[in-house]
């Protein structure tokens, strides 16, 4: 498995403003769901943008950072109604969110 080619291979866009007021807290994970170790994947990156601002708020280089199959990435919390971002950059070896979430609770 490569990342070959330019650009991001997946993108996942969240519209914070189309939350419910319910919505506290967002936190982004990246798993290999086949169990390949991200050492294994060239070019494996994973980043979180403000797409308004044309901005990077984190990056992960995932082939260069072990032999892991997931990552809690980052939080986004909603305080006095703005959004802040916390980096984590948690390495697991689940495959899955649902494998992670004794994780992902401790960083709520």
């Amino acid at each position: 498995m490569t990342g070959d080619g330019e650009g991001d291979d997946e993108i996942i866009y969240v519209d914070l403003s189309k939350l419910p007021p319910s919505v506290l807290t967002l936190i982004f994970t990246i798993n290999s769901f086949q169990g390949d170790t991200f050492d294994k994947i060239e070019n494996a990156y994973v980043r979180l943008l403000d797409i308004d601002k044309n901005t990077e708020l984190a990056r992960y280089n995932l082939t260069e950072s072990g032999s892991h199959t997931g990552l809690i990435m980052c939080s986004l919390s909603r305080r006095s109604g703005e959004w802040q971002m916390k980096a984590i950059g948690l390495k697991s070896t689940s495959r899955t969110f649902r494998e992670m979430m004794s994780a992902i609770a401790s960083c709520l």
